[in-house]
């Protein structure tokens, strides 16, 4: 796909390369338990974002290899950030929320809402 993602104001993608998967959540894992955004944490008040650029054959071959292993946002051809607010636009794109599948969509925008919800927390 080629997208339009600006993370906090910034333009971090444009539509000069293809992208194989945007990720953006506030907690590591989804459905099944795979750490999409392995890094992120609901208490930190901030999105993970998860650009993959994995796009040739081979390179989806890695990248799923490594995104088994939860070592998919350290690869060369991953832009992995945080931020507050996430636009993406450009070709229509479906969502996944929580399991349910949505869109197509053209443009979207995600932002923490503090406070909007409370989660009870297993102790650390």
């Amino acid at each position: 796909m080629r997208l339009r993602i600006e993370v906090d104001d910034h333009v971090v993608a444009d539509f000069a390369h293809p992208i194989l998967m945007v990720a953006i959540g506030n907690g590591s894992r989804v459905g099944g338990g795979a750490a999409i955004t392995p890094e992120a944490t609901p208490e930190d008040g901030k999105l993970d974002v998860m650009v993959s650029y994995s796009t040739s054959l081979w390179a989806k071959v890695g990248y799923a290899v490594r995104f088994r292993l939860g070592t998919h946002h350290e690869r060369d051809d991953v832009l992995y950030l945080r931020a507050n607010r996430v636009s993406v636009s450009g070709q229509d794109f479906y969502c996944s929320a929580d399991g349910e599948l949505y869109g197509p969509e053209r443009n979207r925008t995600w932002h923490v809402e503090p406070a909007a919800f409370s989660m009870p927390l297993p102790p650390a």
